[in-house]
């Protein structure tokens, strides 16, 4: 697996990373989550859909036990829609 900067993104390259490999299935990108975020603030920056808060708790079950408290600095997986 090989991290690359995501400079497509509004969000600082320092915050958000993908992961490429062989084939689509095993590309995915990562961020790392900064005081204040929420998950709907995320879900509606990196989906441009709010509601998919829910899939990325769902992704990041072992890093988020409960949605309303992410913990900063915390590195989360950004689900392939």
């Amino acid at each position: 697996m090989v991290l690359l900067e995501d400079l497509s993104d509004p969000v600082p390259a320092n915050r958000v990373v993908a992961a490429t490999g062989s084939g689509a299935a095993s590309a995915a990108r990562y961020y790392i989550i900064q005081r204040g975020d929420t998950l709907y603030g995320l879900a509606r920056r990196f989906y441009g859909n709010s509601s998919m808060w829910r899939a990325i708790a769902r992704a990041n079950r072992t890093v988020i036990q409960n949605p309303n408290q992410i913990p900063a600095g915390a590195r989360i997986v950004l689900p392939i829609r």
